[in-house]
């Protein structure tokens, strides 16, 4: 009796229950009610459409010798804004600048200080880190400027406001 009602009389319920629930929907004859959906994204902006850029590329010519400007050409009519200046070209073609080399220490803690000094007072400073055979240095500097009129105007500032004086020297690029 046990293994008739496992097989037959539980699968009966079952179905029987099944069909009772969902009888009344096959016989409703109502369509199922479905909720009315919106849409809550906006409408796309309008946005016109550009021509399309035409590229031009630079002509350069081989051989040709590097721009050399004379001092009057470089001078500007407004000395207050000296980088308006044009600047004097290397050897490799790259705009000379000056710095001002304003002290060389082993402790870089000690570089770090002036350079704060320096930054608070308004100077644009930077350290940059040199390896030698005696060891590792750290060199202050200001700078750097495209007119070395402007680094001998500043030399005085600093050496008049803060006591620092320093050597104009030529402007490295980083990593040569």
């Amino acid at each position: 009796m046990k293994q008739y009602f496992r097989r037959i009389v539980i699968p009966a319920v079952f179905l029987l229950a099944l069909g009772l629930i969902f009888l009344p929907m096959f016989l409703d004859g109502e369509e199922p009610a479905q909720t009315p959906l919106t849409s809550r994204i906006p409408v796309p902006p309008a946005v016109p459409e550009l021509a399309e850029p035409v590229q031009a590329r630079p002509v350069i010519l081989a051989d040709t010798p590097a721009i050399n400007v004379s001092e009057e050409q470089r001078a500007v009519a407004d000395p207050a804004q000296p980088w308006r200046e044009i600047p004097l070209l290397d050897a490799q073609g790259l705009p000379r600048g000056w710095s001002l080399r304003l002290g060389q220490f082993s402790d870089a803690e000690q570089a770090q200080q002036m350079l704060e000094r320096l930054l608070a007072a308004g100077y644009r400073a930077y350290i940059r880190r040199r390896q030698a055979e005696s060891g590792a240095s750290s060199l202050v500097l200001a700078g750097p400027w495209l007119v070395r009129e402007t680094a001998l105007d500043y030399q005085a500032a600093l050496a008049e406001e803060l006591g620092i004086s320093g050597a104009i020297v030529p402007y490295e690029l980083p990593g040569f």
